[in-house]
């Protein structure tokens, strides 16, 4: 039996067309939505500034940067000196918490609540010589897992 042809339409095409259809429309309704949440943990701002002979001020601030609104538990950041002399820490007081010695330390100050809640830093470091470096990397828990910055070095 012989196939009418309207403007190069037939019944194959049509029932080709269908079958490419039904496929198409199942695999974009499957698809999850993409980054439908996300959790980072940032430095804001971090640097270490001279402030004459061998001392050296060095301040941070890290932020919770979460869609949709999350807290970001048991927050610590990671301090480690990159130098050729061994630096003794003035520790920054309350609320930190900080363990550790030359060249690493540990600072503890617990949580960051929610979306845009920060904690900010200022400690001074003794007997640093001209050319060194401190690396931060900040880290916490959501839900059970754990998340860490993206390392800061700084001059």
């Amino acid at each position: 039996m012989a196939e009418s042809n309207i403007d190069g339409m037939n019944r194959r095409r049509v029932l080709q067309g269908a079958a490419w259809t039904a496929p198409a429309v199942l695999i974009a309704s499957a698809s999850p939505a993409i980054a439908a949440s996300s959790v980072v943990l940032e430095f804001v701002n971090a640097q270490l500034n001279d402030v004459g002979g061998d001392r050296a001020q060095i301040q941070f601030l890290v932020q919770n940067f979460s869609t949709p609104d999350t807290p970001i538990e048991n927050v610590y950041v990671e301090v480690v000196y990159n130098g050729s002399g061994s630096p003794t820490l003035e520790e920054p007081g309350d609320p930190w918490t900080v363990s550790g010695s030359s060249p690493a330390w540990v600072f503890s100050d617990g949580d960051l609540s929610n979306n845009g809640a920060t904690l900010f830093c200022l400690f001074y470091l003794n007997g640093v010589a001209a050319g060194d470096t401190v690396t931060i990397t900040a880290h916490g828990t959501v839900d059970g897992s754990d998340l860490a910055s993206t390392p800061v070095t700084i001059p």
